[in-house]
């Protein structure tokens, strides 16, 4: 047994030694391999990780003090806070209690009065020695705001005393009808005028079976500009409304007085319909037959 003992003792001895050999052999083998700029480079890659893991801990603790010398800052401006406010709430108890006392009709005790003065004192003290502590962004900001309310007051005071003490000043109501002169009938009539040309109208001459057309141009008066721009760019609408809708007529129809009004009626419908077709806003106001041709 103790052979056995022995035995297995000597082979794992020789086993550390082959596998310290191997590992010191292959060791020799990677480094006449890989070139000696490989491990130079990856021992500086282990230098660098090293120092910004310190700069990182290092930051660590610096911002871990900041936050514990600010934490006390906290502190401490609260501390203040709070004994300014019970400074206050004792002040403003004691107005309470004298009020209640002169409510009820108690009497005052002797020395009373001077209890204001030593409390307006030492608020006075806990707020001097808040300023003096605190950062001087704190008192900057709170100087200019300070002053910048107490002149806002003064300014509007002072111009409210001006205009109640001024003479001469008769004040009215807020809101007066006035009266605005309308605007003319021509008031920008030439952005509204337009002039439509060739309106084909069908005429059945007497005595003859074909159908001739009439050619009639006409001056528009539009209610608003942008109607008048509308017709301008689609005067083809108005010629295809025309087509679809006129009934022929004869010659002589348009040459009479009632035709031509009854002519320029047809023609002020059917461009209003146009308009109303295409939700043009504005309306026409007045056709004006200029010529007429036959074709």
């Amino acid at each position: 047994m103790k052979l056995l003992i022995a035995i297995e003792e000597k082979i794992n001895a020789l086993l550390i030694k082959l596998f310290e050999y191997l590992a010191i052999v292959l060791n020799r083998f990677f480094h006449k391999i890989i070139p000696q700029k490989v491990f130079t480079k990856l021992d500086n890659f282990k230098n660098i990780l090293h120092f910004k893991k310190i700069k990182i801990n290092e930051k660590k603790l610096l911002l871990k003090e900041k936050l514990n010398l600010r934490l006390i800052e906290l502190k401490s401006q609260k501390a203040k806070l709070l004994n300014i406010k019970a400074t206050l709430v004792i002040f403003l108890s004691s107005w309470v209690e004298e009020a209640r006392r002169a409510k009820n009709g108690e009497k005052k005790e002797k020395g009373e009065p001077h209890k204001y003065i030593l409390q307006l004192k030492m608020l006075r003290e806990k707020i001097y020695n808040y300023v003096i502590h605190a950062k001087p962004a704190i008192v900057i900001a709170s100087l200019v705001s300070v002053c910048i309310t107490g002149l806002s007051v003064i300014i509007i005071l002072k111009n409210t005393n001006q205009i109640l003490t001024k003479k001469g000043i008769k004040l009215g109501p807020a809101s007066v009808d006035v009266y605005i002169k309308p605007r003319p009938s021509y008031y920008q009539a030439g952005k509204r005028y337009m002039v439509m040309m060739y309106i084909y109208i069908p005429v059945y001459p007497s005595g003859s079976n074909k159908y001739q057309t009439l050619s009639v141009d006409v001056q528009v008066v539009t209610s608003i500009r942008y109607t008048k721009e509308f017709l301008t760019k689609n005067q083809t609408l108005v010629r295809d409304q025309f087509s679809m809708t006129m009934e022929p007529i004869i010659p002589e129809f348009p040459l009479t007085v009632e035709g031509r009004t009854i002519l320029k009626g047809k023609i002020k419908q059917e461009i209003e319909n146009v308009l109303k077709k295409f939700n043009v806003p504005g309306h026409i106001e007045e056709v004006v037959i200029v010529n007429i041709f036959t074709t």
